[in-house]
């Protein structure tokens, strides 16, 4: 298996492990929340998104080490009454973030976790609230392995 899926599949682990809250649905399919049930809030979809790669030495050589700079895509659905929906949301997002940075090495295989980017979106459904959490994800490989 590759590195980027390596570090998406630990992610995954990591928010089905995650309490208080529970994420209750985390999958690497997209997600539509109108679909869900009551019972399967709060939902996660996670991603390989964008990612920058640079030779570190022996340009264009067979087993040359590269350096990477992954984009992760955490896409969260919370439901919640719409009075509620600020916190529940603000929970989530220091949840995922606990959990998700406290082994920055996504089990030994890369060499930082950082969250970039918060992104909250308000135009779901008015008892569904959408957080958007980009983790950038810098590793190590050597060609023909990533």
């Amino acid at each position: 298996m590759s590195v980027r899926n390596d570090i998406a599949e630990n992610i995954v682990n990591v928010l089905q492990n995650a309490t208080d809250p529970q994420f209750v649905l985390v999958t690497r399919s997209p997600i539509d929340p109108q679909q869900l049930s009551n019972a399967q809030f709060p939902a996660v979809y996670v991603e390989a998104l964008d990612e920058s790669r640079e030779d570190i030495n022996m340009k264009n050589q067979p087993g040359a080490m590269r350096s990477s700079v992954l984009n992760m895509g955490v896409v969260i659905f919370v439901k919640t009454s719409p009075e509620m929906m600020d916190e529940t949301r603000n929970n989530a997002i220091e949840r995922a973030e606990e959990v998700l940075t406290a082994d920055q090495t996504r089990g030994s295989v890369a060499d930082y976790t950082e969250l970039k980017e918060v992104a909250v979106e308000n135009d779901v459904e008015v008892t569904i609230g959408k957080i958007t959490l980009t983790f950038e994800v810098g590793y190590r490989y050597r060609t023909g392995v990533a």
